[in-house]
């Protein structure tokens, strides 16, 4: 298969040194009680969650089960929904290490034209007797200053992001593509590419139409984060109806190039397509708080060229415990 030089520059992005990604994104298979993701599955899901890793960086603290604050034990329970059947699940016990975001996968027929669904990673209930700030700032904010820590009580405030993870629920009622190499744009006019729907919701959970630090900057039908407004040439980026996504049909280019894309986060996608993000869906991830590596220089875009994304999840650090719609 050919390796378009537009591919060779997504494959050359991703291939940027591990070291420099500071996130992490352990996929946690528990709930998928049905067996959708088999060990190729699994694989395509792993390079799209490295393709993410390798440009975003962040300290995110770790959650551990239990604090004791002015004598109390605090806890926290993660709440989220079961990937297989929609119902809710609420964790006790559980530690996050730092850098990570947990993400529980699995499948089902959602119904609704709806090929995959995120619950949000906000989803947290039980903080003890809420005393003492430190824990909130942990628990609600991973360590981050720029969490607003009582998000029910206005203003909104929040111009960063610290989410413990959440979940995906990929729909069986659809022919997917899972592509061996996703270095490669080959995805058959008859399937939706599973690479392409996986970072999308993983950009939801990133806090992407979710996040307090993103509904702050949505005034009506737009998004005025300045690094948004930038990357659309100057002009705030229209967004769907209801805020979770980029207008349906919005472009931008593909990083270090002047090759426009669909946007990874608008609220579909076509059969046969392929979708990376393009540098309004980074600049989203900006704007929410994430801390997002630039491209290399064209130089160093020639020297990474052809590594490929196969390659490059080799070096990642992995742990595994017609249109259609996105989300409803």
């Amino acid at each position: 298969m050919k390796l378009s030089p537009l591919v060779s520059l997504a494959a050359a992005v991703s291939a940027w040194p591990a070291a420099q990604a500071g996130l992490i994104f352990q996929l946690d298979y528990t709930y998928d009680t049905s067996g959708f993701f088999t060990d190729s599955r699994k694989a395509v899901l792993e390079s799209a969650a490295s393709y993410l890793e390798a440009r975003i960086e962040d300290n995110l603290a770790a959650i551990p089960v239990n604090s004791v604050v002015s004598g109390a034990t605090q806890t926290w329970k993660p709440v989220f929904n079961n990937p297989s059947t929609g119902s809710q699940v609420q964790l006790t016990g559980v530690s996050i290490p730092a850098q990570t975001m947990v993400v529980y996968v699995g499948a089902r027929n959602i119904g609704g034209g709806t090929l995959a669904q995120a619950t949000f990673a906000t989803s947290v209930t039980a903080i003890g007797d809420f005393r003492g700030d430190p824990w909130r700032t942990t628990v609600l904010g991973r360590g981050q200053a720029g969490v607003d820590i009582y998000p029910t009580v206005a203003p909104n405030t929040s111009t960063d992001f610290g989410p413990w993870g959440g979940s995906i629920s990929f729909s069986t009622a659809f022919d997917w593509y899972f592509d061996s190499d996703v270095s490669t744009v080959d995805v058959p006019g008859n399937s939706y590419d599973f690479f392409s729907v996986a970072v999308h919701e993983m950009g939801h959970l990133l806090g992407i139409g979710t996040a307090a630090s993103w509904t702050r900057q949505v005034s009506g039908t737009t998004f005025t984060g300045p690094y948004s407004v930038a990357a659309n040439g100057g002009t705030p980026p229209d967004l769907q109806t209801g805020g979770g996504h980029w207008d349906n049909g919005t472009t931008s280019d593909l990083p270090g190039t002047i090759t426009p894309q669909e946007t990874a986060l608008d609220p579909d996608i076509i059969k046969g397509v392929r979708k990376w993000y393009t540098e309004l869906d980074w600049a989203a991830l900006q704007d929410i708080g994430w801390q997002v590596t630039p491209v290399p220089e064209p130089g160093e875009t020639l020297v990474f060229a052809g590594v490929g994304l196969g390659l490059f999840v080799l070096f990642r650090r992995r742990r595994s415990a017609s249109r259609a719609g996105w989300m409803p």
